[in-house]
Formats: structure tokens, sequence, C-alpha cells
């Protein structure tokens, strides 16, 4: 609108002024001189339009009649406007030569697509692709893996093939904080803890009890050792229990290793000792994906929510990122309902036919649908770089939805001949731009690179699914919900009725 329509205007003002499209004079018809220089720089196409139409001038706009309307500026002007839009079709320079191409889509495709086999076979099609893309919606993966930042001949993709491997497998360790821990020397309050350990140590992503790192353990052996080899009673009272605990962390070897996992409320060892906190490790494994990450993540917390009265934290390195997997899926929601509010707020303003902007909105969703069910197909993982590919995709498919929906609107004939008369329209253009917008993204295919490698095979499947709906599914699907015909006289006695309201309004 700002910049190609200028130039389109000032082309055509040159082609009608014979003005060569290059050197900015006048061209020469091939057959008007014989000197070779003007046949190379000046010669070309001149334009062939009858003189009557080319000294033509615009006709001037009808003077408002009523005497009431020239009371209100603002009531002319409107007047005025409306008065050359209706006459725009009427102006010869205005006037369209029919084309192979509209004829093709006029009398071949647009019956063939419209006819009652074909509606058939398109709502087959439409099941198949709903379903397929349902799907896939419901076995799309999250999460970014890191060796996909990286190009297959870096010597990092090495690196995460091995972490893969080995690490990510088995062997990864979780830290668990208790900060109200029970009284850990009384069988029931004892119980309560174990009980939660239980539930850590068995689960599919974490290893089985040798693997756990938790000082009460190892307090407990020294305590059975102490029985075994030396015949020193276990303790009888929970203070005891605590007290040699503190001895056992100072004085027998356990401080090193076990010290900083434990916050004791009291500062000197006159006081009762008591535990306030602790940290233990948990090992994991099945932790190689990002799926796993997110999926580890809320089972985890999940069991720590189940003993809120121990208050239980959890937390590994890759928490942050398996919190902002988490986050993916409501914001991706979120911003698509977002834009189909927006799209579907715009489309009222602009079509003047509620059922035809509806109809933009839901083929906008089936096409949201299809791009994320058809994408898990692809391999491509729910990350940042898909969601923000995908939101920015939608104005693709905006574009040619929304054509053929104002292309029907303003049709004339039943629902048939304005679909037929919409394809015929703007069939050929929508085709064209999304054709045009697939050829200039093949080259992204010979990019090494993830981030390159979504962002084609996202906007590759928008545009052939945006093709489908807007030359397939959106026509039949107006044609059958749109009923009724629209006429010219109808609209003639609308826009009288309308200036009869904005007169009277005026006056």
């Amino acid at each position: 609108i700002i910049f190609l329509a200028p130039v389109l205007a000032y082309a055509a003002e040159m082609e009608e002024n014979d003005q060569h499209a290059l050197i900015f004079r006048k061209a020469i018809d091939p057959d008007q001189t014989d000197n070779k220089w003007k046949l190379w720089l000046l010669s070309g196409s001149v334009n062939r339009q009858s003189g009557d139409i080319r000294s033509r001038q615009s006709k001037k706009v009808s003077p408002v009649e009523e005497e009431e309307m020239k009371k209100s500026k603002l009531g002319e002007m409107v007047a005025k406007l409306e008065h050359t839009l209706n006459k725009h079709d009427e102006d010869p320079g205005h006037n369209t030569e029919e084309t192979l191409v509209s004829k093709i889509f006029r009398e071949i495709i647009g019956p063939f697509i419209l006819q009652r086999s074909t509606q058939v076979c398109a709502l087959l099609l439409y099941l198949v692709y709903i379903t397929l893309a349902i799907g896939g919606c419901l076995n799309i993966k999250e999460g970014l893996d890191p060796k996909l930042l990286v190009r297959e001949s870096f010597y990092l993709s090495k690196f995460y093939a091995i972490i893969d491997e080995t690490f990510w497998r088995e062997g990864l360790q979780m830290q668990v904080v208790v900060n109200n821990p029970p009284n850990l020397f009384h069988p029931e309050t004892r119980k309560i803890f174990d009980e939660m350990m239980s539930e850590f140590e068995g689960t599919q992503y974490t290893m089985k009890p040798n693997a756990t790192m938790l000082w009460l353990r190892a307090y407990e052996t020294h305590l059975e050792t102490e029985l075994q080899e030396l015949n020193i009673q276990k303790p009888n009272t929970s203070s005891e229990w605590y007290q040699r605990c503190r001895d056992w962390l100072v004085v027998a070897g356990g401080r090193r290793l076990w010290q900083m996992d434990m916050v004791w409320a009291n500062k000197t060892f006159d006081e009762t000792p008591n535990i306030t906190a602790f940290r233990f490790q948990l090992g994991l494994r099945n932790y190689r994906t990002p799926t796993d990450h997110t999926h580890s993540c809320k089972l985890m917390r999940s069991i720590a929510e189940k003993y809120s009265d121990l208050n239980v934290t959890t937390f590994h390195e890759y928490y942050p990122f398996a919190d902002q997997y988490l986050e993916l899926t409501p914001s991706l929601f979120q911003n698509i309902f977002l834009d189909l509010g927006t799209i579907l707020a715009v489309s009222l303003i602009m079509i003047p036919d509620i059922k035809c902007a509806i109809s933009i909105v839901l083929s906008i969703a089936s096409i949201n649908v299809g791009v994320l069910g058809f994408m898990s197909f692809w391999g491509v993982n729910l990350d940042s770089v898909s969601i923000i590919t995908v939101i920015m995709c939608i104005g693709f498919a905006v574009d040619l939805s929304a054509h053929i929906a104002y292309a029907f609107s303003q049709s004339f004939g039943n629902s048939h001949a304005r679909a037929v008369a919409a394809l015929e329209t703007l069939g050929w253009p929508v085709f064209l731009g999304a054709s045009s917008t697939v050829l200039g993204i093949l080259l992204l295919t010979l990019v090494d690179s993830y981030i390159v490698q979504i962002f084609f095979k996202t906007v590759f499947i928008v545009i052939n699914l945006s093709i489908l709906h807007g030359l397939v599914f959106l026509p039949i699907f107006m044609m059958l919900i749109v009923t009724g015909t629209r006429s010219r006289e109808q609209v003639q006695n609308s826009e009288k009725s309308k200036n009869n309201l904005e007169m009277s309004i005026a006056a």
C-alpha cells in the first residue's frame, strides 16, 4: 500500500504516455524508425489503447442533490466518496481483460472443486488431515536439544553424542533439600521420611538406593558398626541420637563428606543438637532428551509437593531449561488465541459478511493444528525457535484465506456462483504468491543450521496447508454455510438506505 501502489501508479502513467521503462523517454514503435541507435535504446511496446480512452478525463462527481447535505461537509465528502466507488466499475480505464488462467479457474477448476463428488472427497481428505494433525499434536515433543545447535561437522557434536550415551543415560545427580525435617529418631515421623525416599528412588528417572548420597544412611551404618564391633548400644533418646550424630560428623570421619549437607540449629556444643535442614542427592537415569528433563522435573516436584509438611525442594542444573519447556505450550496457545481473536476482529471490520469472517478464523485455526501436528511427524520439537516461527507464519496463512473469503463476500449470485467467482478472481494470484514463497525458501535446505531448517520446515508446512485450505476447503465450507443469493439490486438498495440514514443524521 505504501510503496508498491505508488510504484504501480507511476508505471501505469509511464505506460499511458508511451515512456520507455529503462530510458524514461518516449518509446518508439520498431516499424517507425530505421535508426539503429533508436531501435536499440528506444524501441519498445507502446500503448495501443484507443485515443478516446487515453484522452479521457476523470468523471466529475455529481453534486449532492439534497439541500440538507450541504450543511455537513463530512456528509458531502462521504457522499462523493461513495459515488466514486459506485462508479468505479463503469470507468473504462478499469476494464479488465479476461485471461486464460481466469477462464480455466471459472470454467474448469472452480466447477470441478465445487462438484458434489469433489466435496465428498474433500470432506474425507479433511477428516484424514485433521485426524493426523491431532495425532501429531498429542505426540509432539518439547524442548531444544543442545546438540542440534551445532553443526554436525563441529567437534561439539561428538561431545554431545558421547554425553548422550554416558552421563545423560545414567549417573547425573539431583539435589533434594528437606527444609523442615522430621524427628528422624521417632519411628512415626521417620516412617514418613522413608516413604518419601521410596517414592523418590522408585521412579523411572532415578537410580537404585545405592546411588543415593544420604548422610542418614551413612550415620546408621556407623551406629550399626559400633554395635557390632565395639558393643556400643544405639541411642535410646532423640537428644542422644542427634548428639552422637554431631559427634560422628566432628570426630568419626564424617565431617568432610557430610557437614556441608546439614544445617544445625545450635551454635555451641552446650545446646541440645537439632537439625533444621539437610540435603541429599539422588542418582538419575533416562535423562537423555529435553522431554525426559521436563517429565522428570514435573514428577520430582509432584513427589515433593505431596510431602509439603517437610518443605522439600528439588533442583538440577537442567531445571531452568525444564521450566522454560513447561512454559512453551501455555505460551503458544495463549499467543495463538490472541492472534485468532485479533484476526476475527479485523475480519469483522474489513469483511462485511460475518460468516466469511468466521470462516477465516476457523481456517487459520485448522491450519495451526495441522502445522503443529505435521511438525512432530517431520522431527520438529516444540521449542522457542519453532514457536516463534509458527506464530510468525500465521501471517502467511491469513493472507491466503482472507483474499478468498473477501472475494467470495463481494461476488454476486448464489453460493456456488460466488465460490467460482472467488476462485476465478483470486485463485491464480493466491497460488502464485504461495508458490513463489515456497520456491524462495527452497535454498534454505542447503544451510546446515538447526534454526534455518526449522524456519524452512515450518514455512513449508504453513504455505502448503494454506494453499489446500484457501483453494479447496475454504470455498467449499463457505459455499455450504453462506446460503442465499447476493444481487446488485440488494447492494444498491442497502447503499441507498445507508445514505438516507446518514443524511438524516447529518440533518
